[in-house]
């Protein structure tokens, strides 16, 4: 009896919010040096640490972190990528085209949690709790033809198994305001959104849906959400992350299959060529956003060097030469594009390639506890780019700009192979698996999963959001290659 109260209760207080979006409710100074005399996993500075996987597992341990998955309602996740199949005729994890696959972390987050040996049916034992629900798909399968541009437009006015987005949304939330552990402690739930575009209150179906809208937005503000992109937004409004009250836990994006099934091997990075690699859209004409502005200068800094392989996918896109590249080149560039964060970062280090993160605000994944300096560069992007002096509007390649690439060009052979040693030591951290993650016996797990749960558990016990925030912002140093 108590039981149907509550939610006889909860239905009454959604009635309104449900009402009011219509829905018709279904049942239920950077140093460019190697850094090597530090660890790569940050906890005691100058211990070495040769198993970064090793020492997450420690500090695992000794936080205690126990963590239980819902069981949801299978139209929540399950079904979710069934219609995905029955669409395109291969699972989300293995279709890259249109960026797709690089947001089903949410996927191999739930399947690899639902084997992992931390897992407790208790809530008693939880510190915490996650909700698998399939974020990204859901917004895919909107069933609001209006909404689908770009990456969804081959699912246009599609709804899986007659539900659309918000029906699901609903019915998530009518499943956690049933949960007497979410009602108590709202604050130890997780949600992992591998989508950049995470919340926004109110439907916007002149883009890709945001995956936590209408009556979950607000529930959802006490809990912790695991993101691609803690600056989310909608394109219509990149502030609306800066009113988001509830901690946010970047977390990698998914690297594409054929580079994570490669084995690295120790390669003499003197012998790879080029020195710097890029693919990426350069010269699309429509797109107008500061952060496409700044690549665009970025990339046509680095084109003038002559040992720089660039290739504009706007004219030219070849997924085989991504990956060669990205194979063969020294330094692969990362600059930030519509948001600060990029795919090619995870795709790079899964390569084996050396990152050059060219971002001022990029969310850099488990960097309060992994030693980002030990094996990429992360200039700041005023070395390569002059603007107006009090308006900070950009205006051209700086002056310097060119003196500072030759001198990356040139770092001496000892740095190099230890930046290409330490990347081959951190790289399984930012893979969460092989092959299928449904598949245990074709999927050996990577650490991401692991480094996730030590981030979040950090990030729980952090006092508040914006000390959270500080414990993952990258403390990079004043540039450290000399310009003189």
């Amino acid at each position: 009896m108590k039981f149907c109260r509550i939610t006889c209760a909860l239905v009454c207080l959604l009635a309104r919010e449900i009402a009011a979006y219509g829905i018709a409710r279904h049942s239920v100074e950077v140093r460019l040096d190697a850094r090597g005399q530090n660890s790569l996993i940050r906890r005691n500075r100058g211990v070495k640490s040769s198993a970064p996987q090793t020492k997450i597992t420690q500090q695992l341990q000794e936080r205690r972190v126990k963590f239980l998955v819902y069981e949801l309602p299978s139209h929540l996740n399950q079904d979710l990528l069934a219609c995905y199949k029955d669409l395109h005729g291969k699972q989300l994890w293995e279709d890259f085209r249109e960026e797709r696959g690089q947001n089903s972390a949410d996927v191999w987050i739930h399947q690899l949690l639902s084997k992992h040996e931390l897992r407790t049916r208790n809530p008693e034992e939880a510190t915490m709790f996650f909700i698998p629900f399939y974020g990204f798909l859901s917004a895919y399968f909107n069933g609001k033809k209006e909404g689908n541009q770009g990456l969804f437009s081959h699912a246009a006015n599609q709804k899986c198994n007659g539900r659309e987005h918000m029906q699901r949304v609903v019915d998530l939330t009518l499943f956690l305001e049933q949960q007497e552990s979410f009602r108590k402690h709202p604050e130890k739930h997780v949600m992992p959104v591998s989508f950049w575009n995470v919340a926004r209150e109110q439907p916007d179906y002149a883009q890709p849906g945001s995956v936590i809208v209408g009556p979950i937005f607000k529930r959802l503000q006490s809990s912790v959400l695991l993101v691609h992109e803690p600056m989310f937004a909608s394109q219509s409004d990149l502030e609306q992350y800066k009113q988001w009250p509830g901690k946010l836990v970047a977390i990698p994006y998914v690297a594409k299959m054929d580079l994570v099934a490669m084995e690295m091997h120790s390669d003499d990075i003197l012998q790879k060529e080029p020195i710097f690699f890029f693919q990426g859209e350069i010269s699309t004409p429509h797109v107008t956003t500061p952060g496409i502005q700044r690549r665009k200068l970025l990339i046509d800094a680095f084109k003038k060097y002559p040992e720089s392989w660039i290739v504009d996918t706007h004219k030219n896109y070849s997924g085989h030469t991504y990956e060669t590249g990205m194979l063969k080149a020294r330094f692969c560039l990362v600059p930030e594009g519509d948001t600060p964060t990029s795919s090619r970062l995870f795709d790079a280090i899964a390569a084996g390639c050396v990152p050059m993160i060219l971002s001022d605000k990029i969310a850099l994944p488990f960097a309060d506890f992994v030693d980002w300096q030990a094996f990429s560069l992360h200039p700041t992007t005023s070395t390569f780019l002059a603007t107006q002096s009090g308006t900070g509007q950009l205006l051209e390649v700086s002056s310097v700009a060119e003196s500072a690439i030759k001198r990356v060009a040139a770092l001496p052979a000892e740095q190099l192979t230890e930046l290409q040693r330490n990347l081959r030591e951190v790289r399984d951290v930012f893979i969460y698996g092989r092959g299928s993650p449904v598949d245990s016996a074709k999927s050996p797990p990577g650490g991401a999963v692991d480094a996730l749960l030590l981030a979040t558990a950090r990030a729980m016990s952090a006092s508040t959001h914006h000390e959270e925030v500080e414990q993952q912002s990258y403390q990079r140093n004043t540039i450290a290659i000399s310009l003189d």
